[in-house]
């Protein structure tokens, strides 16, 4: 793929790394690239792509608001 992994212990929490806006969330492990998040930052018109996620907030959805250092969920193995 085109993305970077980044390595970090099990569980380590992920958060957003500038504000945007929720574009995509998929909580099934068996997904694709397991559980994800993207993030539209309309400001500079790009996407940040969160992959392999153990966990993601239960309370975050597509079109949810996020600012930059918000919890997003916990790195994982999915994917």
């Amino acid at each position: 793929h085109c993305g970077v992994d980044l390595d970090a212990p099990r569980g380590t929490p992920v958060v957003a790394i500038r504000d945007g806006i929720i574009e995509k969330v998929i909580k099934d492990s068996d997904a694709k690239g397991g559980r994800y998040v993207w993030i539209f930052h309309e400001d500079i018109g790009l996407r940040t792509e969160y992959f392999h996620f153990d966990q993601i907030a239960p309370d975050i959805q597509a079109g949810d608001p996020v600012q930059a250092g918000q919890w997003l969920g916990t790195l994982g193995r999915t994917g």
